[in-house]
């Protein structure tokens, strides 16, 4: 019973494999992403990225965070 199972079970792995690598972008081909940059403690967001000095010029705090703004993975192109 439970080689059934198994078998099953790595079949799917195997077919979510091959969608994987039908579906797979080339970085040329993929779309470039905005980034964009936050201070941790008060959410200033710098226009051209972490200052020089490390430091948020709005609280002094010293811990950014970092995020792309998410786009569509596949080219239209491919559904």
């Amino acid at each position: 019973m439970s080689s059934v199972f198994h078998s099953v079970h790595v079949d799917e792995i195997l077919t979510e494999i091959r969608d994987i690598r039908r579906f797979r972008v080339a970085p040329s081909n993929s779309m470039p992403k905005k980034v964009f940059v936050n201070c941790h403690y008060c959410g200033y967001s710098p226009g051209n990225g972490i200052p020089a000095s490390g430091l948020c010029p709005k609280c002094g705090g010293s811990s950014w965070e970092r995020f792309a703004l998410a786009k569509r993975l596949i080219p239209p192109n491919m559904l």
